[in-house]
């Protein structure tokens, strides 16, 4: 073979492997990209059986947190609440373990009330920045710091939790977990 010949197989070869390179990320759905996104994206599906103690309630919850930008920006939709809720926000704790309180949605902390939703579904949104950063101090958690709630978020030991008067230590509640899902708990992992 000659050298120009050679040549030629070197570059059809590098040229077929950047084919089947740029194949696979094709038929992965952009997968690199994705991941990225995901690995910012935490969701919670909130119930009354997801509280410590488990408690049975009629209200569910959703929530969708996407960490960016020194901030969190969040959607929080519920519903079937039969009275209304007092306070929404997130704990930092592992899996069925009480945690204390790092920020609030709606009911505290500077946020306003929570909407009644025995009208039908309600939906909030917002963003939360350092300053909204309550701790929980008593875990050594610095008021004001976002940082160590987000290690904490992705680190898998962080709930969101609702509370109402006859439920003052919570009515639903849903661990953060990575990711999206479509409610009622099923995840989508794509």
């Amino acid at each position: 073979m000659t050298s120009r010949a050679a040549r030629f197989v070197v570059i059809a070869f590098i040229l077929a492997l950047g084919l089947v390179g740029t194949s696979i990320a094709l038929a992965g759905g952009g997968k690199g990209k994705h991941d990225k996104k995901g690995d910012s994206t935490f969701t919670a599906h909130l119930t009354g059986l997801g509280e410590n103690p488990s408690l049975w309630s009629p209200a569910t919850a959703d929530l969708t947190l996407m960490i960016g930008n020194g901030q969190l920006t969040w959607t929080l939709k519920y519903s079937g609440f039969v009275d209304q809720p007092s306070a929404a926000h997130v704990h930092i704790s592992a899996p069925g373990v009480n945690g204390g309180v790092a920020f609030f949605f709606c009911g505290g902390g500077g946020k306003p009330a929570c909407p009644s939703s025995a009208g039908g579904p309600v939906t909030i949104t917002g963003t939360t920045v350092p300053t909204d950063v309550l701790g929980p101090t008593a875990q050594h958690f610095p008021a004001g710091q976002l940082d160590p709630i987000v290690t904490a978020i992705k680190a898998g030991v962080a709930y969101a939790n609702m509370h109402t008067a006859p439920n003052p230590n919570g009515e639903i509640r849903g661990q953060l977990e990575r990711g999206h899902h479509h409610g009622g708990g099923d995840h989508d992992d794509d």
